[in-house]
């Protein structure tokens, strides 16, 4: 299983193209991050809030922009930026944030990092998901799909 802090490999970004500081700082950066993942589970603060005072960016905007850089689709970039704050999102682009969203939402209540009260209830309702027992179905659905596929794949 992969920690939560793999999916942030933009500090690897750190410091400018070519320079040779850029390998010590991605440690540097991964070390100062772990610290605080765990400060924020043990306070049980909000990641995200912590990201943007510790770092002035949160990895929604470091991930946005690295997507715009990459030629993503303007859809899927919208996505990754909003993907924490679904109900701010352009209504153009509605869809696809509110779907990154839920996956999103979905690996934070399996890994035990929020509750289900803490999701967001229009975005729920967007997908049919009405009830908490309703939505554990289907996380528990999904779970067992991905472990089949897994042991395909071996």
């Amino acid at each position: 299983m992969q920690e939560p802090h793999d999916h942030l490999l933009y500090l690897a970004f750190v410091g400018p193209p070519g320079s040779g500081d850029c390998q010590l700082d991605l440690v540097r950066g991964v070390f100062r991050y772990r610290d605080l993942l765990l400060f924020c589970k043990e306070k049980d603060i909000p990641l995200r809030i912590l990201e943007r005072f510790s770092f002035g960016l949160n990895h929604a905007d470091i991930g946005s922009l690295m997507a715009m850089k990459w030629n993503f689709p303007d859809a899927l970039v919208q996505g990754i930026k909003f993907h924490h704050d679904p109900l701010t999102a352009p209504v153009l682009v509605k869809n696809i944030v509110f779907c990154v969203y839920l996956a999103n939402a979905f690996c934070d209540l399996e890994r035990g990092f929020i509750t289900w009260e803490q999701v967001e209830k229009p975005v729920l309702t967007d997908f049919g998901i009405t009830s908490e027992e309703q939505g554990r179905k289907l996380l528990a659905s999904m779970a067992r799909s991905f472990e089949e596929q897994s042991k395909k794949k071996d």
